[in-house]
C-alpha cells in the first residue's frame, strides 16, 4: 500500500473522530492527542469482506471506503485480533493500543483452504482456488503496468491488460506514464478477477468490482453415487459429423445413409458402459446372467434402464443422467474418425472372435480418442431413440422420430460379428426385450456452474 493511500486511511480516521466531538492533535502526521474518554484506536487495514473479531467478540466486517475496519474506544493495553476470510485459513494476532493513539494493522495474504465439499457437488473438485487474476484499464489508454513482486514490467497499449495465474495475496501496483506515475495495492483472490483502472487525468486508481472466474473446463467428470462406487464421465464437445456409412463401405445396411449431423450442445459420456456395480448401487439387485461387478450390465429392457436412471438422478445433485440419442452415440464413438472403428477392432472391442464365451470387465481394452472404453463390443447399448429412417439432408440435435414400435441400440457385443461392431451399424429391437448382450452407457446433459 503506498503513502497516498495511507494518508488517506488516516485522514477518514480522523474524520470519523471529529463526528464524534472528540479533539484531534496529529503528532507526525500519525499520533491522535488524548480522546476524553483516554481511549484508542485500531485500523485493520485489508481488503473488503474480512469479518473482524477483537477480544473474542465480533465486530464487523471490512468494506473498501474504510480501507479495512476501525474499531474505536479500545482500552490501552495489548488486545487479541482475529480475522476471518471465508475459503481462507483464518489470521490471529496481537496488537498494542495506547491511550490516543491509531494503533494499524495490516493483514498478511490470506492462506487458501484447499479442500472437497461433498455436499456441494458430487464432481470431485477443489473448492477453492489458489490463483486469480488482474484486468488493467487505463485513461489514456497506453501506460506502463509494473509490479516488482511478480517481476511484471510491461507496456499496456491497448483497451486492457490482463495476468492470469496469479498466487494469492496483495501487490503494490504502479502505473506510469511520462508524465506521471499512479500507485495502489491490490488484492487478489483465489478464483476472482480483480479490476483496477487508472485514470492519469484525475491522478486515481480505482479499484472495479471483483468478478468470480469461470473455473477452468476439465474434460472428465466423477460423479459419487454410494459408498465407494461411482460414475465417471468423458466430455463430448459440440460440433459437427457425418453420420452414416458411404455407399462403399463393406457390409453396410440400407439404413445407414450418409448425411451430416450437427450436436450444438457439448455433453458427457459414460466412461465405459454401466457396471453391475453401478447398477446394483441404485437398483439393489443385479439382473444380470454373468455376474461380477466390473462387467456389464446386462439383461436389462429400454424401459428398465430408463427406471434406473430416474432412481439415479433423485441420488445425485442436480441429476442430468439419461440415455444418449443415437447422433450422440455416433459421434461419441467416431471422436472425430470416420472409418468403421475408431482403431483395430481387436484393440478396441470384445466380440466374436476374441470373447472367450462371455463378457468381459469394462475398461481393458484400447479406449477411442476422447477416452470412452468398449464403444464397440461387449454389450449392445440402448439409446434414446425410436429406430426410423435417416433424414436426407443436413440436420442439427437430430433425436430421431416421435413415435415408434422399437429403440435403437448400438455398438454391438461380445457374440457379434465384426460388421455388427461398426460406428454406423444400427440396431433396434422392443424395448420391454432383455438379453445377455444388451446393457447401456449414460448420457448426462452438461450443467453451467
Amino acid at each position: 500500500m503506498n503513502a497516498k493511500t495511507i494518508a488517506k486511511i488516516r485522514h477518514n480516521v480522523f474524520l470519523f473522530l471529529e463526528k464524534w466531538s472528540i479533539i484531534l492533535l496529529v503528532v507526525a502526521g500519525a499520533s491522535l492527542s488524548q480522546a476524553q474518554n483516554h481511549k484508542g484506536f485500531v485500523q485493520v487495514t485489508c481488503e473488503p469482506g474480512v469479518t473482524v473479531f477483537f477480544d473474542g467478540k465480533k465486530q464487523g466486517v471490512s468494506t473498501l471506503d474504510a480501507g479495512g475496519y476501525i474499531i474505536e474506544n479500545v482500552s490501552e493495553g495489548q488486545h487479541a485480533l482475529r480475522l476471518l476470510k471465508d475459503g481462507f485459513f483464518p489470521q490471529e494476532d496481537t496488537i498494542i493500543v495506547k491511550t490516543g493513539k491509531v494503533a494499524e494493522y495490516r493483514i498478511q495474504p490470506f492462506k487458501p483452504r484447499i479442500e472437497v465439499n461433498p455436499q456441494e457437488t458430487n464432481v470431485q473438485q477443489m473448492a477453492v482456488q489458489t490463483t486469480g487474476t488482474l484486468l488493467v484499464q487505463s485513461l489514456p489508454l497506453q501506460c506502463d503496468v509494473v509490479i516488482r513482486e511478480l517481476g511484471i514490467d510491461t507496456r499496456k497499449e491497448e483497451d486492457e491488460w490482463m495476468k492470469d495465474k496469479i498466487p494469492v495475496g496483495t501487490y503494490e501496483c504502479l502505473f506510469m506514464r511520462t508524465e506521471k506515475t499512479l500507485g495502489s495495492s491490490v488484492v487478489i483472490n483465489g478464483g476472482r478477477k480483480a479490476h483496477l483502472f487508472a485514470n492519469f487525468t484525475t491522478g486515481q486508481v480505482t479499484m472495479l468490482a471483483e468478478e468470480k472466474e469461470k473455473p477452468p473446463f476439465e474434460p472428465f467428470q466423477i460423479v459419487e453415487i454410494g459408498k465407494d462406487v461411482k460414475i465417471e464421465l468423458v466430455w463430448c464437445p459440440p460440433g459437427t459429423f457425418m453420420m452414416g456409412s458411404p455407399d462403399d463401405e463393406a457390409n453396410r445396411d440400407p439404413d445407414e445413409g450418409l448425411h451430416r449431423v450437427t450436436l450444438t450442445q457439448g455433453f458427457w459420456m459414460g466412461k465405459t458402459e454401466v457396471t453391475q456395480r453401478q447398477w446394483e448401487s441404485v437398483m439393489e439387485a443385479n439382473p444380470s446372467r454373468s455376474k461380477d461387478p466390473d462387467l456389464p450390465v446386462e439383461m436389462v429392457s429400454w424401459e428398465e434402464c430408463r427406471t434406473f436412471i430416474r432412481k439415479l438422478n433423485k441420488k445425485v445433485k442436480d441429476g442430468g443422467f439419461r440415455l444418449p440419442t443415437e447422433a450422440e452415440w455416433e459421434y461419441a464413438c467416431r471422436a472425430g474418425t470416420n472409418g468403421l472403428y475408431h482403431g483395430t477392432l481387436q484393440s478396441v472391442a470384445w466380440y466374436v472372435d476374441n470373447n472367450g464365451g462371455t463378457t468381459h470387465p469394462v475398461g481393458q481394452k484400447q479406449a477411442n480418442a476422447w477416452g470412452l472404453f468398449d464403444m464397440h463390443g461387449n454389450v449392445w447399448e440402448w439409446c434414446q431413440d425410436w429406430y426410423g429412417n435417416y433424414p436426407t439432408n443436413s440436420v442439427s440435435d437430430f433425436t430421431g422420430p416421435r413415435s415408434g414400435t422399437a429403440r435403437v441400440n448400438r455398438g454391438g457385443s461380445w457374440r457379434g460379428r465384426d460388421f455388427f461392431c461398426r460406428a454406423a451399424n444400427r440396431g433396434w429391437i422392443d424395448p420391454e426385450f432383455r438379453g445377455d448382450l444388451l446393457g447401456l452407457r449414460l448420457a448426462k446433459t452438461h450443467v453451467e456452474p
